[in-house]
């Protein structure tokens, strides 16, 4: 669980300080495999947790965590990824569409709405409540590719 606050801190500290400093790496590179890293070890978790929501797997409350802390720490350094200098690679392309920076409000709407639904799934406690959770994380993180992330080329 102090992985998940560490994660929390992060998210709170990028959205209240308008997405993070600009110099908050040494390169946009930096930042842009930092994000790309944390969207990989999403995808992880995701993947893990549903196989175990679909049942091909038996829901088990440790492997849940494990996969949650392992997000957690791929994603700590989330608020230093976003300053304005990071939008575009050095020479790594990157996803993050413009509407980042532009919408910084909406970006931060949907950190917190995914921030949200992800806490609720960590407090998940069993397979009822782990399955209810579930899907909501996966709409929270709709909610920012929609808008937020380019289509792959």
């Amino acid at each position: 669980m102090a992985a998940r606050r560490v994660f929390g801190i992060a998210i709170a500290g990028a959205l209240m300080l308008g997405l993070g400093p600009p110099s908050a790496h040494a390169s946009a590179d930096d930042a842009i495999k930092g994000r790309q890293g944390c969207m990989k070890a999403s995808g992880k978790m995701m993947s893990e947790l549903a196989s175990m929501f679909k049942g091909e797997k038996p829901y088990d409350a440790a492997a849940v965590k494990a996969a949650m802390d392992a997000h957690d720490l791929a994603c700590a350094d989330w608020a230093k990824w976003w300053g304005e200098d990071t939008q575009k690679g050095e020479t790594l392309k990157t996803r993050a569409k413009p509407e980042i920076w532009t919408d910084p409000e909406g970006f931060k709407a949907a950190g917190e709405a995914f921030y949200a639904k992800y806490l609720a799934l960590g407090k998940s406690t069993d397979e009822s409540s782990f399955k209810a959770a579930f899907p909501e994380v996966g709409n929270g993180c709709k909610g920012c590719h929609d808008k937020f992330r380019a289509p792959e080329e």
